[in-house]
């Protein structure tokens, strides 16, 4: 048992040659230069029948805690079916017995690439009694017959969950207040003094051309005879 995931690289080997604190369930598993997504090594996961195969391995946690796994996999052979990440919570202090719940990662590779490609469960919830999580690498494969994949750079670890973005609060502008009259002296009442109203003179026309050279009257003060502006 693990304090947390060792190894997601597979660069360390045990004496036989195996991946480091990675055991397996079914199939074959190796450590394998090429491919490899990044370092010296990466781990080959091989089927020769029909059940669905994963490689392991089991770490502490704290429950309600939230936790993420991804993982780089490559999935070239027709003979397999998906690739994919699993994790399981359980309440013991080994990853034994019935687990409480399980998360897969949010895609699964089912179509074949030369490349590997991310494996990612994103943010997820240990529930409150979980002690322990097993964290599986999957294959799954069409037939009985010989399938191949490979996992390389597995994580997982507590991750923060970003927050909801609180609604802006918006503050009502104050409703004016009237403000009371002083119980003084009143003040004195001010009449507005009346606006001479000026009426255009006519002026006499002058010879108006049909274009001029600049605009012309633009204050309109000069009338013709029957008030238009000229």
């Amino acid at each position: 048992m693990f304090s947390e995931l060792t190894n997601g690289g597979f660069e360390a080997l045990r004496g036989d040659g195996a991946a480091y604190a990675w055991r397996k369930f079914g199939g074959e598993m190796a450590v394998t230069s090429a491919p490899r997504f990044q370092g010296s090594y990466a781990l080959r996961l091989t089927s020769e029948s029909n059940s669905t195969k994963w490689a392991f391995q089991n770490v502490n946690v704290q429950g309600g805690a939230f936790y993420r796994a991804t993982a780089m996999a490559l999935k070239s052979d027709p003979g397999v079916d998906a690739v994919f990440l699993r994790v399981s919570w359980y309440d013991s202090d080994d990853a034994s017995g019935e687990s409480l719940e399980s998360a897969d990662s949010l895609t699964r590779l089912e179509s074949d690439s030369k490349s590997f490609r991310l494996l990612d469960t994103g943010p997820v919830q240990a529930p409150p009694e979980a002690r322990t999580a097993r964290i599986r690498l999957m294959v799954r494969p069409q037939s009985g017959e010989h399938a191949e994949a490979f996992f390389d750079n597995v994580t997982f670890g507590q991750t923060t969950v970003p927050s909801a973005s609180p609604l802006p609060t918006v503050t009502k502008p104050a409703t004016p207040t009237a403000t009371p009259a002083s119980s003084g002296t009143p003040s004195p009442t001010i009449t507005p003094t009346p606006v001479a109203t000026t009426t255009a003179t006519p002026q006499p026309t002058p010879s108006e051309p049909t274009v001029f050279s600049e605009l012309t009257n633009g204050g309109f003060e000069e009338v013709r005879e029957q008030g238009t502006p000229y």
